[in-house]
């Protein structure tokens, strides 16, 4: 993928926003762009749903558990969200589709829309389109985590994680839903993030103020990315061209 400058930009507010609320370890904040590159791609958006039979079957199995129910659901969207939405966590029937995944790292469910809105002093049920918003969606991301992992892994210090894979581990299945759940996944989204994690670790560790030499590696950082390569590799192959 090609990174935009959008892009590049909402990367430095989640950095930022993850200093400012006292996140500082590089393991943990290398998982969470990892996380929020394979939900988002690093830009808040709205879950899209238009899924195909065959996805919906990999992606949602405890719900769509035939594939003749999954042929009536496929790329219907609204259907799709209020079907394994709806009646769930403070939503009503029929509102799957409205309290569906946003955001950075698509937070999902009116009763969660509520509880993080409230945490950062938004109202996310009245305009859950607020979640589209870089800064706010960055502030919610980090609060539900904060809250998740509480529950999850309260003996857990994460800005004492010594590994990328314990972060990694942490910050996924606090963000899907529990312990283990790395182990259970089905959408190939956990690979993806671990795919990315190295080189999302590289940026963090060498951008503490993102001036300077820093912004110089920064830029390098998320063009190695951009390709799927290493720093090291991707600098060799310009000093060979040049």
């Amino acid at each position: 993928m090609n990174l935009s400058a959008k892009q590049k930009n909402n990367i430095q507010i989640i950095m930022n926003r993850l200093v400012a609320k006292g996140i500082t370890n590089p393991y943990a904040q290398a998982a969470v762009l990892s996380i929020v590159g394979k939900e988002s791609g690093f830009i808040p958006q709205n879950e899209n749903l238009n899924y195909s039979a065959a996805r919906l079957l990999q992606v949602f199995p405890s719900t769509i558990k035939t594939p003749a129910q999954a042929n009536a659901l496929a790329n219907k969207p609204e259907l799709i969200a209020n079907t394994i939405y709806g009646g769930r966590y403070g939503n009503a029937a029929n509102e799957g589709y409205k309290y569906r995944g946003r955001g950075y790292n698509q937070i999902t469910f009116k009763d969660t829309y509520r509880n993080v809105g409230t945490a950062i002093g938004k109202d996310l049920v009245a305009n859950p389109d607020l979640l589209l918003d870089p800064t706010i969606a960055a502030d919610a991301m980090i609060v539900y985590f904060l809250k998740r992992i509480k529950l999850y892994y309260p003996s857990t210090d994460i800005n004492k994680i010594k590994s990328l894979n314990d972060s990694l581990t942490v910050f996924y299945n606090a963000n899907a839903g529990g312990p283990g759940k790395h182990l259970r996944d089905t959408t190939g989204g956990y690979d993806k993030a671990k795919n990315s994690i190295n080189d999302l670790y590289t940026l963090v560790n060498n951008n503490k103020a993102a001036t300077g030499g820093g912004l110089f590696f920064l830029i390098l950082t998320l063009l190695a990315i951009a390709k799927r390569e290493t720093i090291s590799n991707w600098i060799n192959k310009q000093l060979k061209k040049s």
